[in-house]
């Protein structure tokens, strides 16, 4: 049970690392909104 919830919380972890980086990636080029949104 709890190895099937860990194993859930990682994948989890590894997309919102997945999202971080193309949301910095599209950051670069969109800074200001970037910015809005962090506030």
């Amino acid at each position: 049970h709890t190895y099937r919830t860990s194993l859930r919380l990682t994948q989890a972890r590894q997309i919102k690392k997945k999202k971080l980086k193309l949301f910095k990636q599209r950051g670069n080029r969109q800074r200001g909104w970037i910015k809005v949104i962090v506030k």
